[in-house]
Parts: C-alpha cells; sequence; structure tokens
C-alpha cells in the first residue's frame, strides 16, 4: 500500500536520478537500492538525505563499511552527536559498538523500550546510523514509530493544548533500572554507583547530567522539512514543565501521557516492523521524527516547536 489508509501520510517513493526507493509500509519506511555507501558523490547523498527526512527510516543492504566509511557518511549529514551511554571503539570515539554475545546473559535488553536516543541532552542526537554486522539468524524485530503521523492523528483541539508545552527528558528511571542489578549478573558498576557494563557493552555515562535531563517541546517542527511531530515517548519522558503531578492529574494530561498518547504513537497505524537481514545492512532513521524499539549518533541540535 503507497498511501496511508487514513490519508495523513504518503509514504510513496519520490523520483529520483541515482537512487531506487522501495516503500516497506504505508507508515513510514524504504529501502533503498542501487547505492554503494562507501562510495556517494553528493548527488546521490542529497537523494538519500531527501529520502530519509520522506520515509523517516530507510535501509540499505549488502553494505561493506568500513570505520572511516561510517564516519563519512555520518559528517555528511552534520557534526557528530553525542551517545551518553557508551564509550565509543578505540580510535572511533564516534562509532559506539553494541554487542550481545550468543552466549552472554543480560538482565535486560540494552536499548529495549519504546525510545529516541538521549533525548534528555541539552542537544540530543537528530539522526542514528545502525550497521548491522553480524546478526543473528532471527529475533531482534526493531519497531519504528512515525511520530509526524502521530501528530496528525490528533485532534486541532488536543494540537493547540500540546503546542506550548515542553516535556522533562530524565534517565533517572533508566538509572535506577540499571543501578538495580548486582555486579556478576550481567552487569556492572562503577564505585560511586553508576552502572559501567551491560552484558559485552561498555558504559560511560555521566549519572547525574543524564537524570537532571533537559525539556524540551512536545510538538517540534522539523528544520529542513518543515512537517510537525510529537518529541514525547515512554523510557525518558518524566513530566511537563511547570505542572506538578497533582496538577498533570487534575488536568487528565497524565492519563494521556500514560495511556492515550501510546496508542496513538505506538499502535499499529504509525509503526513498522523491521526485520535484520543476516547479511551487513545499515539502516538510518530521523529522531526527530521516529520512536524505536529495540550506532552512531548525528547532528545534535535543539528541538524547536
Amino acid at each position: 500500500m503507497k498511501l496511508h489508509p487514513t490519508g495523513k501520510f504518503d509514504n510513496r517513493a519520490a523520483e529520483y536520478d541515482h537512487i531506487r526507493v522501495v516503500p516497506l509500509a504505508s507508515a513510514m519506511g524504504a529501502e533503498i537500492e542501487g547505492v554503494d555507501l562507501a562510495a556517494l558523490n553528493d548527488a546521490i547523498f542529497a537523494e538519500i538525505e531527501d529520502a530519509l527526512y520522506r520515509h523517516k527510516m530507510i535501509y540499505f543492504r549488502d553494505q561493506e563499511l568500513r570505520f572511516e566509511d561510517q564516519e563519512s557518511l555520518t559528517k555528511r549529514f552534520g557534526k557528530f552527536g553525542t551517545d551518553a551511554y557508551t564509550t565509543g571503539t578505540p580510535g572511533h570515539p564516534d562509532i559506539q559498538k553494541v554487542i550481545k554475545e550468543a552466549d552472554t546473559v543480560t538482565p535486560i535488553v540494552f536499548g529495549d523500550g519504546w525510545h529516541t536516543d538521549s533525548p534528555f541532552l541539552d542537544r540530543p542526537p537528530s539522526i542514528s546510523l545502525l550497521y548491522g554486522v553480524d546478526i543473528p539468524p532471527y529475533g531482534g524485530d526493531t519497531i519504528w514509530s512515525n511520530t509526524q503521523l502521530a501528530y496528525n492523528y490528533l485532534s486541532e483541539t488536543m494540537k493547540a493544548v500540546l503546542a506550548p508545552l515542553k516535556v522533562h527528558m530524565s534517565a533517572a528511571g533508566v538509572m535506577s533500572v540499571l543501578e538495580g542489578f548486582p555486579n556478576g549478573a550481567g552487569a556492572a558498576k562503577a564505585p560511586e554507583g553508576a552502572p559501567s557494563k551491560m552484558g559485552n557493552i561498555d558504559l560511560g555515562v555521566d549519572k547525574a547530567a543524564m537524570i537532571k535531563g533537559s525539556f524540551h517541546p512536545i510538538v517540534r517542527t522539523h528544520p529542513k522539512s518543515g512537517a510537525r511531530a510529537l518529541y514525547v515517548e515512554q523510557t525518558y519522558s518524566s513530566g511537563i514543565e511547570g505542572m506538578t503531578d497533582e496538577l498533570l492529574t487534575k488536568g487528565r494530561m497524565s492519563n494521556f501521557l500514560a495511556w492515550r498518547l501510546p496508542l496513538i504513537l505506538y499502535g499499529r497505524g504509525a509503526t513498522y516492523t523491521g526485520t535484520w537481514p543476516t547479511k551487513p545492512l545499515l539502516a538510518g532513521f530521523s529522531l526527530r521524527n521516529r520512536r524505536n524499539l529495540p550506532v552512531l549518533p548525528d547532528c545534535a541540535e535543539h528541538p524547536v516547536c
């Protein structure tokens, strides 16, 4: 299906001169064919960038990329962003290895839960590139949500209610979960209590800054497409600026955030479920317009309404 049944989002492919785009679902997502990401020129990249902002998430299959290729591709989108959890790769600090060996047991799946990457930062990443190299034969599907489409689902009254509000993004809940795991149970903690390891992944976190978090507009405007989208999710959204828990409850905003909004964001009408192939694949997704459930963060920026 090329057009979303509600008519609120058009995921049809545009006509390009250098790439072929195959939409993956009516809500979002596309696969791009005929591209070697290690040998891009400006014209090809311009079409890839346009397709990313149009479809929110794009796949590239059968890509053989060195670290340097990943870095070059990322820098075409903008400056490197910040990954708030991991320590980077020796010699390549902006490439974050996400590893779980087959025999490694962890108390939780790293990155599990509906989230956008590091929204508690003052300048969260705007794009992530995820390169899958050694992938299990099954399992590990990733679900993406189109938050532009979710915003379009809202009534004009609800859009007006949300327009001036800012959400408090904090990692307090995540830190509490990670610190609750004892050393030796697939997790480890630094002497000061901050998590330092989850399975095969070395962590390097600024606990206090992540808990303090940042306030960002619930409704944000994409700086290039001009489209409006929701910037709120379940893992890090912890409150609304200027509203106490009592006021949230009385105003029924807590009910909206806890129950109604997830139905809009994560219902089948606004999502795409991707299965990772066993061959190398790179997925790029705009954090301005999507949330994902399970890296290379890019283009840190201030979300604007």
